[in-house]
């Protein structure tokens, strides 16, 4: 782009900017201007909204640079600085115009002239001196300069807005005196020749003030366009070169009103869709909000659209193909979101007013925003919803292939609650999120309650990072009991928040938030060296505990991490735990998101000694192959299947079958969420070797199995009445989702 505004502008250089330094500069030579430089101080300028014209010196050359900035409203977005190199072609042009010799100086320096062979006698000194002392205004004076005598005229050129002084055009005319006036001074010298002095300065005023009107129109048109007037317009009269010159100043000054107009719609227009971007959809949210300031009966809408799985796109066809997915799937939705819902492409020219206007926006990667203005009816909104979905039944052909663009899709109608154009679009994406955590490809509708949950879960996660550091984690001991005789054969570790203010917290509560956000790892860690440590001091308390298991869960985010077999090894040296008597759970969707590494992961803690189950075992989506690869030693019966069993029910055949299978694997078999005596003698029927759940013991705190009969010798154990009611059968504590559970 900048090089197309430097061949459009004639010139020799082009440097465009933002605040964080250049962004490009075709025609400069080097990567950016030498510190407190002419030109870079001009580009700062610029950047601070100050236009200006100035005489820079650059790679052997002097250069006559406009800085101008770009700005969108009221805020400079970047700045465009062009250069044109000073010549004593520049020079030679300056004098035709002019009808006289012409010198640019700079300074101490003399840039360009076109005296031709008399340059090199030419007293620099004189000039430099004539060109400092000049006032601001046209000066004419008789002065000699090597060996002659000049009427000298000395204007500025650009304006020193910036400090300094910007460069003088000076311009020479030969006077010659007449044979009459010198016989003249020859006999009346002392009267005669200050009167003819004093013509001669008055007609070489008037003549360099003739000659000069076309060149001051110029400077005054240059500075006009430095200071961001590029409306101005020079006449195209008088003389040709001046008439030439007129024109190549009015044909600069559109070029440049193109440029702005470029860069105001580049800086508001994404580059892929050429759909409005973030920041001119925010300003009409904006505006509309205004609206419905004024008029409360103003009804508008926002559609926050998100596709599904759009990574797998980037990541199997590589990006290019995401773009042009992304493409394709833009024109798709600007088409099937009729005209009057809205889709607008706004001209980057347009005022903005208070219009009700509607918009479809690229808002960010595979985000897309539609604000839907002026809504007759707020279901109105739903139908584009829709509309928007049944988009998943096309395929798109990118790269050969034939994918689907799945859309979620969060709709926010605007009430009085949305006091601020973020409130709105909060909602909006809330609402998609919802959308996609009930699957995906379908739409949701912001509410109340939607936002409550997401401040709700905002303060729950701060509370558990705080949790955290406060250790306000309880570990509570559920009994695993042998069906055929009703010994305790082992634990298994849950995990309970004690809340400073809602109380002891069933891992219902956080667990999913905690994995969300990533602080699972850190407590099944901690829980994990809890339950080792504790299981160590039941050891030393009496010897049956050295027969017992003690299991403790961990969620699929920690056992991704890639240091999980070496913290397990650590905790257990530290503990002095036993790792044969260490039992592992994950859930079958845990083992299968990476067969490969869950493989390699199981086969390293078996060799340290721990033992593995395979939690909630009939829920997910487990294959045979899997589980007859995976080394694993129990499988866990999900509590549904168990509390299905009675008298009336007819589950057992699944259940049979879950135990039919681990007997022939060899595996173990633990039943969840036993609760009453005919699920424990079906069980046991069935095969079943060992349960867990309400019927033997309730969650305990570890005081509580060190004084019960739970260390004792092996005996029936009946789960007590107030054991019982702290948690609803429904709903119980020791659901195992992570260490938890």
């Amino acid at each position: 782009m900048a090089v197309r505004y430097r061949d459009e502008l004639q010139a020799q250089f082009v440097v465009v900017a933002r605040r964080d330094g250049w962004v490009a500069h075709p025609g400069w030579k080097g990567d950016a201007a030498p510190e407190g430089s002419r030109l870079q101080v001009a580009v700062d300028g610029a950047l601070a909204g100050t236009s200006a014209g100035r005489i820079v010196e650059h790679d052997g050359g002097f250069y006559l640079t406009v800085s101008v900035p770009a700005r969108f409203a009221e805020e400079v977005l970047g700045s465009l600085t062009l250069g044109y190199r000073l010549t004593n072609e520049l020079a030679q042009q300056l004098a035709r115009l002019a009808q006289c010799e012409a010198v640019l100086v700079f300074e101490e320096r003399v840039l360009a002239t076109s005296l031709g062979d008399r340059a090199t006698t030419l007293d620099t000194k004189a000039l430099v001196a004539l060109a400092r002392a000049a006032p601001a205004d046209v000066l004419a004076q008789l002065q000699p300069i090597a060996g002659r005598d000049y009427v000298a005229g000395s204007y500025p050129i650009g304006t020193p807005t910036l400090g300094g002084e910007a460069g003088r055009l000076v311009l020479l005319s030969d006077w010659q005196p007449t044979q009459r006036f010198i016989d003249s001074l020859h006999r009346r010298f002392a009267m005669t020749g200050l009167v003819v002095l004093g013509v001669s300065l008055v007609v070489g005023a008037l003549s360099s003030r003739r000659v000069s009107r076309p060149l001051r129109d110029i400077a005054a048109a240059a500075t006009e366009i430095s200071a961001g007037n590029l409306e101005m317009r020079l006449p195209e009269r008088g003389p040709a070169e001046s008439a030439a010159v007129a024109r190549a100043f009015n044909e600069m000054s559109a070029s440049l009103r193109a440029a702005q107009h470029r860069l105001i719609h580049d800086a508001t227009h994404d580059p892929l869709t050429h759909l409005p971007n973030r920041a001119l959809f925010m300003e009409r949210l904006e505006l509309a909000m205004v609206r419905r300031a004024r008029y409360p009966h103003h009804t508008f809408a926002v559609l926050f659209v998100d596709l599904d799985r759009f990574k797998h796109v980037n990541d199997s066809l590589g990006h290019r193909a995401g773009d042009t997915m992304l493409l394709l799937f833009a024109h798709r939705l600007a088409a099937v979101v009729r005209r009057d819902d809205a889709v607008m492409r706004v001209s980057p020219c347009e005022s903005l007013d208070l219009r009700a206007e509607s918009l479809l926006a690229r808002f960010g990667g595979d985000e897309f925003v539609v604000l839907l203005d002026d809504l007759r009816d707020p279901i109105d909104a739903v139908r584009v919803a829709e509309r928007i979905q049944r988009l998943s039944t096309q395929p798109i052909r990118v790269e050969r292939e034939d994918v689907f663009a799945m859309p979620s899709i969060g709709v926010a109608v605007c009430t009085a609650a949305h006091r601020f154009a973020e409130d709105i679009l909060r909602d909006a994406d809330l609402a998609m999120y919802t959308a996609k955590q009930r699957g995906g490809n379908c739409f949701a509708v912001a509410d109340v309650e939607m936002h409550a949950n997401a401040v709700h879960r905002l303060r729950l996660e701060t509370e558990l990072r705080k949790a955290i550091e406060r250790r306000e984690f309880r570990v509570r001991y559920q009994p695993i009991v042998s069906l055929s005789n009703r010994e305790v054969v082992g634990f298994e570790a849950l995990v309970r928040w004690q809340h400073p203010d809602r109380g002891l917290l069933s891992p219902v509560d956080f667990l999913a938030v905690a994995d969300e956000v990533g602080l699972a790892p850190q407590i099944d860690e901690w829980v994990l060296r809890e339950a080792c440590g504790q299981g160590r001091e039941w050891m030393a308390a009496t010897p049956k505990m050295s027969l017992a298991t003690l299991s403790v869960n961990l969620s699929s985010n920690s056992f991704a991490q890639p240091t999980l077999v070496s913290r397990i090894a650590e905790i257990l040296a530290a503990t002095g735990f036993p790792s044969d008597r260490l039992r592992i759970e994950i859930t079958e969707g845990t083992a299968i998101k990476d067969p490969g590494r869950a493989w390699a992961v199981l086969t390293e803690l078996r060799a340290l000694g721990v033992r593995v189950s395979i939690d909630d075992f009939g829920t997910g989506y487990s294959s045979l192959s899997y589980l007859q690869m995976f080394p694993v030693d129990v499988l866990k019966i999900d509590r549904s299947f168990v509390a299905r069993l009675g008298p009336d029910a007819n589950q057992g055949e699944v259940v049979h079958l879950i135990i039919s299978l681990a007997k022939t694997l060899g595996l173990d078999v633990v039943a969840e969420g036993t609760e009453t005596e005919e699920q424990v003698q079906y069980l046991t029927q069935l095969g079943c070797g060992y349960g867990q759940g309400y019927f033997f013991a309730a969650p305990l705190e570890a005081a509580e199995i060190a004084r019960g009969p739970y260390l004792a010798a092996p005996a029936k154990i009946d789960a007590p009445g107030e054991d019982r009611g702290l948690s609803a059968p429904s709903t119980p504590d020791d659901a195992p989702q992570s260490s938890a559970a």
